[in-house]
């Protein structure tokens, strides 16, 4: 499945923000495939570096959340409704998986 695909059928059903997801992975293409000069001058400097760093602990946490999940829900047949909902919330959590380290450190370190 291309990420790419997925995120123009979103712009193309009027999800807000899709595009900039469009730009994002076709940045982070380019910089994998060593591309970078065909990155598109719109695209931030700082967010031409946020794509250069390599994955975090906490977003591989995420990335087998959400990959362990998906296997599941389609082993047990998990409708669209109920898959929606438990991806939303799936993707919130790794989304916000490394502030909450960050934040839960920082509370022992006061």
């Amino acid at each position: 499945m291309a990420l790419l695909e997925v995120t123009e059928q979103l712009g193309s059903e009027g999800v807000p923000f899709s595009e900039y997801m469009s730009e994002m992975l076709r940045a982070s293409a380019a910089l994998a495939s060593e591309e970078a000069a065909t990155v598109d001058d719109a695209v931030p400097r700082a967010v031409v570096d946020l794509l250069s760093e390599p994955m975090t602990a906490a977003e591989s946490v995420g990335t087998l959340l959400l990959a362990t999940l998906a296997a599941k829900a389609r082993d047990d047949e998990v409708g669209d409704e109920d898959l929606l909902r438990v991806m939303a919330l799936a993707a919130v959590l790794a989304a916000r998986f490394e502030t909450y380290l960050a934040e839960r450190a920082s509370a022992y370190v006061s």
